[in-house]
């Protein structure tokens, strides 16, 4: 272990103590995050096509609508060639000006970027509580979704698919459970609150929100998708409840500004280069939780320099991975680091 100043440590600690602040649980008991349960699929190689729909075939084999061929009041097959459709993919129906109306099925549970995005003609739009991810503009410029003129408003299982309020600091209600991309790109969005039942940030969410300088993220957090806060450069602290289990691809790209994140207690999978051009990011608390710890996950981090981690050496020892320019053996390290847990 690298020796460290007791100057250096006590300045790094003083840092550190915004992101020490109590994760407690909801005392709500009918409300459980650690009952949320989701499923991480990959996409193969195998493509397929029935009724007008082309899909691919999932890590779990389940399929993924990529393209599609149809008009009128589309009704959405719940099944594939006998593959059960869990996700509609980026852009799938993009620019499908013949589509009146959609219906998707129970068991779906994502929708992509652009997904519906510019048909021109969609005026209604039927979206089952399985869905819990929604990404940006999955609806943008169809009658649909111009409709919609509450304040906040969710579809699905709760999530937030638009914000037609003026604050420039929104608190998100009790009602919202998934954040989508009601948040993405907008200039005048400063800082934002999850409401305490939020369970999941979808992909891209928060991507490009150029004034945002800080979120506070609840206490029931567990999944953070890819690109989620991805060139927000004012954010400068992330810290992540106790709940938290995942945190995907590049959530982090070119958070230019953050400089201390610390991720939760029961983290267990963190995506490639999580936090890659995170250039001003200097102390970062990683749980003992994590199977596997990449030096890649800070990819040009270029002012890391304290990792405080919840665990033994011998822990980290076998969980770490020097596979970047970047070295955990070059990083001080503080071990067994029990700030910011529920005690």
């Amino acid at each position: 272990m690298k020796l460290i100043r007791i100057s250096a440590f006590i300045l790094a600690l003083l840092c550190i103590s915004m992101l020490t602040v109590s994760c407690k649980k909801d005392t709500v008991e009918t409300f459980k995050p650690e009952n949320f349960e989701f499923t991480i699929r990959s996409a193969t190689i195998e493509t397929a096509s029935e009724n007008g729909y082309v899909f691919t075939v999932m890590s779990d084999g389940s399929a993924m609508i990529t393209e599609a061929f149809v008009n009128g009041d589309v009704t959405i097959p719940s099944e594939l060639a006998g593959r059960k459709v869990t996700a509609i993919a980026e852009g799938a129906f993009f620019g499908m000006t013949g589509i009146t109306s959609v219906t998707i099925p129970n068991g779906v549970e994502s929708i992509g970027i652009y997904a519906f995005s510019d048909c021109t003609a969609l005026e209604s739009v039927t979206i089952p509580s399985s869905v819990w991810r929604i990404a940006p503009f999955a609806f943008d410029n169809t009658p649909w979704f111009a409709s919609l003129t509450d304040e906040f408003v969710t579809v699905g299982d709760g999530v937030l698919i638009a914000y037609n309020g003026t604050s420039r600091t929104p608190v998100l209600p009790d009602s919202v459970r998934h954040l989508g991309g009601a948040f993405a790109g907008k200039e005048d969005l400063y800082s934002l609150t999850l409401g305490k039942g939020v369970l999941s940030i979808s992909e891209m969410a928060l991507s490009f929100s150029p004034a945002l300088t800080s979120v506070d993220l609840g206490l029931s957090l567990v999944y953070v998708g890819e690109q989620a806060f991805s060139g927000s450069e004012k954010i400068t602290q992330l810290v992540f409840p106790d709940t938290l289990r995942y945190l995907g691809f590049q959530a982090c790209l070119n958070c230019y500004g953050l400089k201390y994140v610390y991720l939760g207690q029961n983290l267990t999978e963190l995506g490639n280069n999580a936090f890659e051009y995170c250039q001003a990011l200097r102390v970062v608390y990683v749980p003992k939780t994590l199977p596997t710890l990449k030096s890649s996950h800070f990819t040009d981090c270029m002012s890391l320099g304290l990792m405080l981690y919840g665990g033994s050496e011998e822990e980290f020892n076998a969980i770490a991975v020097n596979d970047n320019i970047l070295s955990f053996k070059n990083l001080n390290k503080v071990f067994n680091y029990k700030g910011g847990s529920n005690e």
